[in-house]
Order: C-alpha cells, then structure tokens, then sequence
C-alpha cells in the first residue's frame, strides 16, 4: 500500500484490540525488584494531559514554556529542558534537533591538556531546530517506498473516534516538536493500557504530502517490525470529527518504565547493564536485518517492562538501507554491494543527538555513510553511559578535547587500538591517549567488542553480525518476555518513586548540612 493510500477515505481497523498490559504475560518476576533508593537528580514533569477532544494544536509551546531548568547552562548545540522524564517524550520527537544539558555533576575525565572535563549524563530533548540537513537525491527519505513489505503494510488507517474507542487520555508522558503521548486506557477492558501518540498540526509553511508521509513513514516502519526488543505499533488512527482538521495518532505498546530513570538511579548491577546491553543489540540486529536502521539510538528512545524486557522506540530517523537491483544493472565504483542482487543506500544528513553521533556522519555529504555502523558505533556509546554514568565526550570531532584525545593517534596513523597492559599502564608517567584512555575505565571482559565498534574507520568497524557473534556478547544471559536470568536483579524504578526518594535525600541532606542529622 502506497502512503497516499494510507491517507485515503477508507476506514480500517484494527483486527483484534489485543492486550498490551504487561503484567499479563506469564514469566517469573522473581528477578524484578522495585527499589527505593538512587542516585538520580531528576525533575518531576508536567503529568497534564496534552490529548484532548479539540482540533489538533502545535504543543510546542507548552513544551517550551515548561523550559525552566536553571542549575545547567546551555551548550552551544544545546538547550536546556529537564522537566521531562519520560522516554516516551522522545518518541513524540522523531525527526527534530537534540538538545543536551551539561553540569558539573559527573564523573571527571582529564583531557590532554590537563583540564577537568564533564560530560554530565543528561536526557535530550528534541526541539525546534532540526538536526537533520536536507537529504540529497538519491537518499533515503520518509517519502520513499522502503520495502514491498513495508509500503504492503498490515493495515491502513482507521478512521474512528479514538476517544469512543479507547477511552479519555490520562497521564502525559511527553511532548515533543512532532506531537505529544499520553497514557490511555481501553473504555471496554481498563487492564489494556496504551501508549497513544498525537501528532502536531501541520504547520502553515508545511506541505500537506510531506507531512502526511512523515506520519506515515514512522508508523508504516514501527507497525512492520514484530521483535521483543522493539516496541510493538498497534494502530494508526485518522480522527476528522472536527470540520477541516484531521487528527493522527499512533497506538503503541506501553511499558512503565524509563530507561534513562533507571540507569541515572545509579543501582544497576554489572550483569544488569550487559543484560540491557544485549537486549539493545539483538533489537538492532534484527532492524538490520530488515534492512532499517534506527539512526537516533540512545538512552532516551528506550523503555523497560515490568519483567526487565527492553523496548526500542522511535522510529521517525529510521531509513531503509537496502535496495534491490534489476539483472543487468551496471554496478558504479561508487555503489557498496551486499549480496549479488542488493546495493546500500548511503544515509545523508547529521541525524540523532550529539553525544552518540558517529563521527562518519560529520563527513562531506557527497556519497553518504552507512547507517549500520552509526548504530553499531551509538550501542557503544550507550553502553560507555551505563557503565561510567556521563558521556565520553559532548561531540565525536577533533574541537571536542576528550573525543581528540581518543581519536587523535587513530587519525595519526598510530595503531593505538591495541591498548596498553596493566603494567605498562601502571608504570607510564603519562595518561593513557586513544580508545585505551576510555576502554580502561570499562569492564575488562568487554573492552575487546567495544573497542572494534568504536573504531574511527566505518568500513573496519564492526557490524551487527560480529557484534552479536563477539565471545563477550554470547556469554551475557540476558532476560527475555519468557525467562529472567538467574545471575542478576533488574532494579526497576518509576519517575515517581525517583522523585519522591530525591526529596528525602534532599531532606537528609539539609538536616546533615544544619548539624541535626
């Protein structure tokens, strides 16, 4: 089905109003513990609910009102808004600018120089601005039929009331530059809870067609894919009660919660981190398999069930990165091949946020990059954050002075991937410079994977087949919607209980700090 089709005046539904309350499937939650203490200096969000029955407004400026963080200063590439906790508020900007926050709060890294570096691990925020640069021709774009498989689709739109059938919104999870997502509950069985995605307005400067294909390009993608490890679309939803205004919303697995919350809680285990790390890992290589690839991965657009399942979500930067060509198709220098009858289609534009940006993404456009080894290089990434709680550095270029200190000798011609042993390390006079500078600082038993997924050339980099075939990654037990693994707890926490416990923290701490406690 073409996406103009999509759009049309037919009404489908949604074959069965399937169940998504997590606490319905059968596995044992004797590895889940819910925890009241942390580590996390988080802010309470907004919980009013932006969904209404009224025509479709802009949420932009709601958001942007709420924008009153004032312990951080802005970055240049970087806005400040802390008020927003749930993942599900990136899920609701696909396709914007990411803002970052840095404050003193993290662990230090020393650069070359000497100087105390920080790079405080903190959420993004999507905005106004969009990081995306304008595609060139020949890329693969929103409006692009992806796959026989995803143009075909499973279903079209419905064009029903989405508050007759599911019933009033609830809490706010996220608002975003591409519209907001709420909490919403079936009216005919309140154990069905939803995640329900309500796309902006389009803007006055818009084109309807490019709009109507934005929409369609993060649904038709999100509602094909079926893996555990992705987040399950359920249906899309055409509401045009309202004379000259047409509403879309997305219909979409919830799962309570926030990924970020959970690692900036500070209480995960060693085995927990590689538990999540694999679950992201198998979720991406089954995208790439598919041949999609995701493009903004990072500890905001995750999400975890009640049973420690990982959920990727957000797909409004994914593209498609395989083509099919016909026999006789005269194969150019330029195009890379991936089986004797497909070719790559380069990714074009500076997509997703900052930190985990790989840094081939910053090259001249000319012929694109690859999109699987910006996913494979942004997996590292999140896993350096689980482990170290900041970021390695703010930006993967040279003017960043600890991403130069990592990649400094690699750009040199030094072959500095093979690290210095403890006890050359113990003996040197002088810190460690390249990837033994940040892999020292990680477990020992993944440094050899992490190392060959952040290696600066994309074509010796690894791919997702040798990250999931690398000795490290076979050996992580990790929990699936079936089993929990016995080597370890997952500590699950909720922004609420965050909040609360950070009052009394910050309560203890005035009392210590007054002498009574």
């Amino acid at each position: 089905m073409s996406f103009r089709k999509l759009f049309s005046s037919s009404s489908l539904s949604l074959s069965s109003s399937t169940s998504i309350n997590e606490d319905n499937h059968t596995t044992s939650s004797n590895n889940i513990k819910s925890v009241q203490s942390h580590r996390s200096f988080l802010r309470q969000k907004d919980s009013s609910s932006s969904i209404s029955s009224s025509p479709s407004s802009s949420t932009l400026n709601n958001h942007n009102n709420n924008n009153n963080n004032n312990n951080n200063s802005p970055n240049r590439n970087y806005n400040n808004n802390n008020n927003n906790n749930s993942s599900y508020s990136n899920y609701s900007n696909s396709s914007s600018s990411a803002n970052m926050n840095h404050n003193s709060t993290s662990m230090n890294s020393t650069n070359s120089t000497g100087k105390s570096q920080h790079h405080s691990l903190r959420r993004f925020f999507k905005k106004f601005k969009h990081r995306e640069s304008p595609p060139a021709t020949g890329s693969s774009t929103p409006s692009n039929n992806h796959s026989r498989a995803l143009s075909a689709g499973r279903q079209g739109a419905s064009n029903v009331n989405i508050f007759a059938k599911y019933g009033v919104p609830g809490k706010l999870l996220g608002t975003g530059a591409s519209g907001s997502v709420n909490i919403i509950t079936s009216e005919s069985n309140p154990n069905e809870v939803y995640a329900v995605k309500k796309f902006r307005a389009r803007l006055n400067n818009e084109n309807e067609l490019d709009y109507k294909n934005k929409v369609a390009h993060e649904y038709r993608i999100s509602e094909y894919l079926n893996h555990e490890n992705i987040i399950r679309t359920f249906e899309l939803i055409r509401d045009s009660r309202h004379e000259n205004v047409t509403d879309y919303y997305i219909v979409m697995e919830y799962c309570k919660y926030d990924f970020f919350n959970l690692v900036m809680s500070g209480l995960m285990e060693t085995n927990e981190i590689y538990c999540y790390t694999k679950q992201i890992i198998r979720g991406v290589d089954y995208l790439h398999s598919n041949g999609l690839a995701h493009r903004d991965l990072k500890l905001d657009n995750c999400v975890v069930n009640s049973f420690g399942v990982l959920k990727i979500i957000d797909f409004g930067s994914s593209v498609h990165f395989r083509k099919e060509i016909p026999n006789g198709y005269y194969i150019t220098e330029n195009d890379i091949m991936l089986g004797p009858n497909t070719k790559l289609i380069p990714a074009r534009g500076v997509v997703g946020s900052d930190p985990y940006l790989s840094p081939e993404v910053f090259e001249p456009q000319g012929l694109g990059y690859d999109p699987r080894g910006a996913d494979v290089w942004s997996i590292a990434i999140i896993y350096c954050c689980m482990i170290l709680k900041r970021f390695p550095w703010k930006l993967p270029k040279l003017s960043d002075p600890s991403y130069k200190s990592f990649a400094g000798p690699q750009l040199d011609g030094y072959n500095s991937l093979e690290y210095e042993g403890e006890d050359d390390l113990r003996h040197s006079h002088h810190p460690p410079v390249g990837p033994e500078r940040l892999l020292r600082l990680l477990p020992v038993e993944s440094r050899n994977v992490i190392k060959h997924m952040l290696i600066l050339d994309p074509r010796k980099r690894y791919s997702m087949y040798d990250v999931m075939s690398d000795e490290f990654v076979q050996s992580i037990q990790n929990c699936t919607s079936g089993h929990s693994s016995s080597n370890h707890t997952h500590h699950l926490v909720t922004e609420d209980e965050l909040n609360k416990i950070n009052q009394e923290r910050d309560k203890l701490k005035r009392l210590k700090d007054a002498g009574v406690a």
